[in-house]
């Protein structure tokens, strides 16, 4: 492979094949991890060893490093590893006693979808394939999102991968069913096509898919917008904001007009807060912006987590404001749930202040200014201070 990613991602099909133009838009900028995709990786590790202990027992294999030894393994994660586990091999077991011997389970299986996308591949967690059916099962360990499998186009790309691999192996297969498991809010979804069906989708987003490999200039704004790479600069997504604005401005508004403006204040919000993050990750790659600067923040580090404990109790403030069995909360937490006025009142002694992550600001700002010539700067520009 050239790449360990797909330009024609099937994660990102619910954006490219409504906006093409942010495929090749996108491809300037690097993947960027997170905590969230860090957690992931480690729980689809952990499922995929879990897998194989049932599929292939006795499994003589170790548990990975890159989850024995991850910050994100534990027993939570484990149950629900098992319970994603237990989940596949059941529905394995169940497609083995009607088809027999010759049913297949694969574990995080590479399955390619060129002849629908050009460039289109990915890794299916689990594929079940029979003489009649494919099944194809998707881990999601995020918590924050319920995924519903009904025509979303990440798993029917992967169906439509495993369909091309085992459909000739499998020439009577007649039916595809998808499956999301997301364990940590209790959604298990399911969608069921006709094989037929799902190779006529494919057959549907071929325009789509060509527009975005060859880069056509055919941009849309709307909710895929969420985890677009070019988010913050995209003038498409900047002139649908200014639409809706420039249309209820200039004169008083009705209730009425307040009314239709109202759906549109969550996709402004979000427009803004992507616009200061996409500037302020600008001035860290030591770029400029014209009446901004990088200035370090504000933070505080706590000296003494007995005396505030004891400060706190005598004041008669609950213990579930700032103890977690029995580990003091951290500085935030404790701001928001007694107050930061209140905090520095009562604690200011035990509390120290440090500089904090760099942050933009306009130039009129009293803070001294941050200059970092990429992201690896910054640290030690601020041990200078």
């Amino acid at each position: 492979m050239p790449s360990n990613h797909a330009l024609l991602s099937p994660s990102a099909a619910s954006r490219w094949l409504v906006c093409p133009g942010s495929v090749r838009a996108a491809e300037k900028f690097r993947p960027q991890s997170s905590v969230f995709a860090e957690e992931g990786t480690c729980a689809h590790a952990l499922g995929e060893y879990l897998l194989h202990c049932f599929r292939d027992a006795p499994y003589a294999k170790a548990l990975p490093d890159e989850v024995a030894k991850s910050e994100f393994f534990n027993p939570e994660m484990n149950d629900y590893a098992n319970d994603y586990a237990s989940f596949v091999f059941g529905k394995y077991s169940e497609q083995k006693a009607i088809c027999g011997p010759s049913t297949v389970l694969e574990i995080e299986q590479q399955v390619r979808m060129d002849d629908w996308a050009p460039e289109c591949w990915g890794t299916a967690d689990a594929i079940i394939a029979s003489e009649n059916s494919i099944h194809v099962i998707d881990l999601k360990y995020g918590k924050g999102i319920s995924v519903s499998a009904f025509k979303n186009p990440q798993i029917m790309l992967y169906a439509l991968g495993a369909y091309a691999d085992y459909s000739l192996l499998f020439p009577g297969i007649r039916t595809v069913c998808m499956t999301i498991y997301q364990p940590r809010i209790n959604n298990i979804s399911e969608f069921t096509l006709s094989a037929d069906e799902l190779v006529s989708w494919g057959d549907s987003i071929r325009g789509k898919a060509r527009q975005a490999y060859l880069g056509e200039k055919v941009f849309s704004a709307g909710s895929h917008c969420r985890f677009c790479p070019i988010k913050a600069t995209c003038r498409t997504r900047a002139e649908n904001i200014m639409t809706v604005v420039d249309e209820n401005m200039g004169r008083e508004l009705s209730w009425e007009e307040i009314a239709k403006l109202l759906p549109q204040l969550t996709d402004i919000k979000s427009w803004a807060a992507d616009l200061w993050g996409g500037a302020e990750a600008h001035l860290l790659d030591g770029m400029t912006i014209p009446g901004y600067k990088l200035v370090a923040g504000r933070g505080s580090t706590i000296l003494d987590d007995e005396n505030i404990i004891k400060t706190l109790e005598k004041e008669g403030i609950k213990q579930e404001k700032y103890l977690s069995a029995p580990k003091l909360f951290g500085i935030t937490e404790l701001k928001k749930n007694i107050g930061s006025k209140k905090i520095e009142s009562l604690c200011g002694e035990f509390i120290e202040k440090v500089p904090g992550p760099p942050k933009m600001a306009p130039e009129s700002d009293k803070r001294e200014s941050i200059h970092v010539t990429g992201v690896d700067a910054v640290v030690d520009d601020l041990l200078k201070k």
